[in-house]
């Protein structure tokens, strides 16, 4: 199912995602991406302090309980606080596993610092590189909810 701006849910399945649900034409292959378009900053002019906190909706109107893969892929400033928003609201099962992209480039320090050192996640970084840049490089991290608090 589609959900509320924030975060889509279809079964145990949760992507974070501003334009979740959303009905969006992608730019020709042949333009640069938008974050590295000179001037811009790569946020959504709907959701000035990115995306909308929406995980206490997420049960109530889509049945979620709880999610076993959550697919982060919008503000990297954003990932840390939708991470403990869906900690805080109990939504992420023990042994789930987060996939956050791009935590290189444009980056997520504090999303990384944080898996790394509380406690909760077995965590690791894999090496890729930035889409239609090659040479840039970017990675994509993988944790594991240990459901340890």
């Amino acid at each position: 199912s589609t959900a509320a701006a924030g975060l889509a849910s279809s079964g145990s399945f949760c992507a974070v995602s501003p334009l979740a649900g959303t009905q969006r034409s992608r730019p020709p292959l042949t333009r640069r991406p938008r974050a590295l378009r000179s001037g811009n900053t790569g946020r959504d002019p709907r959701y000035p302090q990115g995306s909308p906190p929406s995980a206490p909706g997420l049960a109530p109107k889509h049945g979620l309980t709880n999610a076993n893969l959550v697919f982060m892929d919008h503000c990297k400033r954003c990932y840390l606080r939708d991470l403990r928003l869906l900690e805080s609201h109990q939504l992420l099962a023990e042994g789930a596993t987060i996939l956050a992209d791009n935590v290189l480039f444009p980056g997520a320090p504090h999303f990384l610092q944080y898996a790394k050192t509380c406690g909760r996640y077995h965590s690791k970084v894999h090496r890729a590189s930035l889409e239609y840049f090659r040479a840039i490089p970017d990675g994509i991290a993988e944790l594991r909810y240990t459901g340890t608090h």
